[in-house]
């Protein structure tokens, strides 16, 4: 019922534990990536200038971004 991924590891190392949790949290997510490469082609595609495109992309990125909690 409960639909999760649950990883479940022996610790040795206090450092290794750091290394494995900060790896995990800030790894690539491919659907973000897909999906902000979506909006810059539709950033280019409307031509507007660098400071919209910057605030476009800074107000479209926690939409797409998921948090590892």
């Amino acid at each position: 019922m409960w639909f999760v991924n649950i990883d479940i590891q022996v610790i040795l190392d206090p450092y290794a534990v750091v290394t494995y949790c900060t790896s995990y949290m800030t790894k690539i997510d491919k659907s973000t990536t897909l999906e902000l490469h979506s909006i810059i082609q539709k950033i280019i595609a409307n031509n507007i200038n660098v400071n919209t495109r910057i605030e476009k992309l800074g107000n479209d990125f926690p939409n797409v971004q998921q948090m590892v909690v």
